[in-house]
């Protein structure tokens, strides 16, 4: 019976450890490797109506990231407007699990004033090559690459970053001479604080929270070569000679605290009272 007993205790103690890493790497792969937003590109439409009468021409342009990464990505324009005509232009940076596809709402908006739109999917999302997304991390020295090759091959500048998520993140992150402003909605401080506020939310003693985020933290190292402490759209935020930046948040946002994106306006070096 004694040594029955004791086999059951190490069956058990097994059967933890299997579920302990399971749950690890489910951790993982949420902060990481998000589902795919799956679309058909070749049925993505070349030309675009609006019920206005207007049309805009999506020119399909991918380009090979300084990782070797194909990122598919998209150049609209007014239909009377040729795609070397070159002027300003907003580049469009989605959420984690998302794709070019959110920012379509900024075709009408903008292309039928000559603001060239650019919107394409991050590195490890949409029809974009990759395994795995950083947050901000790769993402912004990827939106750096972008931008000086819209720039030198399509003649566009200035540069206008709208993110949302991770991709406002990601906007605030980049640092860019040909950037003039930043519109951001619903950005994190910093990755290692957003995780360890979704621990909180989940009831974690603070205590084992700040246990789960350190192994947490190894295991995005292992696969997906980057730290998290390195993903501070704060530490960006703070430093001198920063475009203008317009921050959207709700209040009421139960992923990514309010209070976060508040911190970072309340760092701005550049910040003005117009009261």
């Amino acid at each position: 019976m004694g040594l029955f007993s004791k086999k059951l205790t190490l069956f058990n103690q097994s059967d933890h450890k299997m579920e302990f890493i399971e749950l690890a790497q489910q951790a993982v792969d949420a902060v990481i490797r998000p589902p795919r937003r799956e679309y058909d590109l070749y049925t993505f439409p070349i030309l675009l109506r609006t019920d206005d009468g207007y049309q805009y021409h999506r020119y399909p342009i991918n380009f090979i990231n300084e990782r070797n990464q194909k990122i598919v990505g998209s150049i609209y324009k007014d239909i009377s407007t040729d795609i070397m005509s070159g002027g300003p232009c907003v580049i469009y940076l989605h959420g984690n699990a998302s794709s070019q596809l959110e920012g379509l709402f900024l075709i009408p908006n903008l292309c039928q004033y000559g603001i060239t739109v650019y919107l394409y999917d991050a590195a490890g999302c949409g029809q974009s090559e990759g395994d795995y997304i950083s947050l901000g991390f790769y993402e912004s020295q990827d939106m750096r690459f972008l931008i000086s090759n819209l720039e030198i091959n399509f003649n566009l500048g200035p540069f206008i970053l709208w993110g949302r998520s991770m991709g406002a993140a990601t906007a605030v992150m980049t640092r860019h001479p040909s950037v003039s402003g930043i519109i951001v909605d619903s950005t994190f401080s910093k990755l290692y604080d957003l995780i360890l506020s979704i621990t909180a939310t989940m009831k974690f003693p603070s205590i084992l929270g700040k246990i789960a985020v350190f192994f947490l933290n190894m295991s995005v190292k292992d696969c997906a070569d980057f730290d998290m402490n390195d993903v501070s759209p704060l530490k960006s935020a703070k430093m001198i000679c920063n475009p203008p930046l317009v921050i959207g948040h709700a209040a009421n946002d139960d992923f990514i605290p309010f209070n976060q994106a508040k911190e970072i306006f309340e760092n701005l070096p550049n910040l003005e009272d117009f009261s």
